[in-house]
């Protein structure tokens, strides 16, 4: 607080002013409790969105790897048909 002798000339006053100071240094530190739970939301949302990010490169690279192991399966299941009828 920063109350100072001679700001208030009537007990009223002085009054008035310390409860003014007083609601000025709850509001401070309510806004500065606030920011900070807004910078550890903030954070956390931004853990989790790497998390995700990671997960989906993750699965592109399971569907990528699928998909050339059903690409290969097809080409010698076609190979082998191949094979099969010049047999024939």
């Amino acid at each position: 607080m920063v109350f100072k002798k001679g700001q208030a000339d009537t007990l009223k006053e002085a009054i008035n002013l310390l409860e003014q100071e007083l609601f000025e240094d709850e509001h401070q530190k309510a806004e500065e409790k606030f920011r900070k739970e807004l910078l550890s939301h903030a954070q956390r949302q931004e853990d989790a969105l790497e998390l995700i990010a990671d997960e989906a490169d993750r699965a592109a690279n399971a569907a990528e790897s699928a998909a050339l192991w059903n690409a290969t399966s097809t080409l010698l299941t076609a190979a082998e048909i191949r094979r099969q009828q010049k047999k024939e």
